[in-house]
């Protein structure tokens, strides 16, 4: 377990400091770093989650707030935008903490992933779509000026089922984040 910790440590270092936005190839590249083999096992999302909130809290600690008001800012701009697919945020912007190049993750309701792609042509904006798997929901990453925003699209069936252990905040909660200390922030509405 203590190998797990010291590579999403390292790895949580990796992903901040160089900008690596593939999660487990910053793993790997952490295992190699400590000097363990490929084999090693490797922390799991929640671990490296945690470890880069620690990471953030700890040593971005004197731009956390402007930081986290910029991307919860973006994040609103694209939930008021996208409000006909009932968009809630997630992720390390919902739960007060983030650092540079964070993506902003929008969780969306629509039947078909294909509506919130013609939504966002007729709105001009240029995404890149990833492949889903088979009953996982379909991903369209935007470029914007604050970090990437991560589209995820769920039918009922994959919202209804989804996990219940994050943090989502509706529109009138990133409102109202924006306007208490981050601390207080971090409160579910799922």
């Amino acid at each position: 377990m203590e190998e797990r910790l010291r590579i999403a440590q390292v790895a949580a270092a990796l992903i901040i400091e160089e900008s690596i936005d593939d999660w487990q190839f910053a793993r790997r590249k952490a295992a190699r770093r400590l000097g363990l083999d490929a084999r090693a096992a490797m922390p799991d999302r929640a671990e490296l989650e945690n470890a880069l909130r620690d990471y953030a809290l700890l040593f971005l600690a004197d731009e956390q707030a402007e930081l986290l008001g910029a991307l919860r800012r973006d994040a609103l701009e694209w939930m008021e935008n996208l409000a006909e697919f009932e968009p809630e945020l997630t992720g390390p912007v919902a739960e007060g903490w983030a650092f540079p190049g964070c993506e902003i993750r929008l969780e969306l309701l629509a039947d078909d992933a294909k509506l919130v792609e013609i939504a966002l042509l007729n709105r001009n904006v240029r995404f890149d779509s990833d492949a889903p798997r088979p009953g996982s929901p379909e991903v369209l990453t935007i470029d914007s000026t604050e970090g990437p925003v991560r589209l995820i699209v769920q039918d009922v069936g994959q919202r209804r089922n989804r996990k219940r252990d994050r943090t989502r905040l509706r529109t009138s909660d990133v409102r109202q984040a924006m306007r208490d200390p981050p601390e207080s922030a971090s409160s579910s509405s799922a």
